[in-house]
């Protein structure tokens, strides 16, 4: 049977598996999945020749990419999101995902959809207490047409030829946007024209796993040229300062504004 769709979980959004994984694993993973559901074999992935065709890349970098999402979600007792069965990559829970749901299920799911949609309507529907000037005769359409108030113009981003250096592209590349034109000096200050796209991806995800703001970019300013800060939990009053100050001035940056 040929699928035109799949089932994508919004709770993945909380799963800490996908959690561990940087922006452009996190958007294999969802390629995987969609794969698997156009071969329809159970949870096995076509041939790598195929998928790397497919997505555009080459083979070596997908295996390379397989097998780094397997390494970075599987445990003693899980074998994490994909592994591979036989020599073929498997997606592990994907039968069980992708199974039709039972009649209590979709009872269920139906009963939940119309409470959502009563409560919607009920809202929707109660009149809006317009008061219509007599003097002019207003009607209701009126008064809400000239309510509205007018779309403010989309102001165009210009384009920046420091866009196009190895060091924005490498950020574009590990995290899936552009980092805010304030930090383009910095970053390709701190990352040079050779960026080592790796090393990125294990400074951001460190970044992330320690909870720190996933729009800051300190892991690539500081953590890739210094090297990552070990876990010894006794950071000092001084470094939590800097750290702060650090944050802020990328911030002030993302805004165009100086210290």
């Amino acid at each position: 049977m040929a699928y035109t769709w799949a089932k994508v979980y919004i709770e993945i959004l909380e799963d800490h598996k996908m959690g561990l994984l940087p922006d452009h694993l996190w958007r294999r993973v969802i390629e995987m999945i969609l794969l698997a559901k156009k071969l329809d074999k159970d949870g096995f992935l076509p041939g790598m020749m195929e998928m790397s065709w497919i997505l555009r890349i080459s083979t070596e970098q997908l295996e390379a990419e397989l097998q780094e999402i397997e390494s970075k979600t599987k445990t003693d007792t899980d074998p994490g999101i994909i592994h591979l069965v036989d020599g073929n990559w498997f997606l592990t829970n994907f039968t069980k995902r992708q199974a039709a749901e039972s009649d209590a299920e979709r009872a269920k799911s139906y009963r939940k959809r119309s409470v959502t949609q009563n409560r919607h309507e009920s809202i929707t529907s109660r009149d809006i207490d317009l008061r219509l000037d007599s003097d002019t005769d207003k009607t209701r359409g009126d008064v809400i047409a000239n309510a509205k108030s007018p779309a403010k113009p989309r102001i165009k981003r210009q384009p920046d030829e420091r866009t196009a250096t190895p060091a924005i592209q490498a950020c574009y590349k590990t995290v899936g946007r552009f980092p805010p034109l304030g930090m383009y000096d910095r970053l390709i200050g701190a990352l040079g024209n050779a960026p080592e796209i790796q090393r990125l991806t294990e400074c951001r995800t460190a970044w992330l796993e320690r909870g720190y703001n996933p729009n800051a970019w300190t892991w690539a300013t500081d953590w890739y040229t210094g090297g990552i800060p070990s876990r010894n939990g006794d950071k000092s009053r001084a470094d939590k300062f800097a750290l702060a100050d650090q944050m802020t001035r990328e911030r002030l940056a993302q805004h165009g504004e100086s210290w």
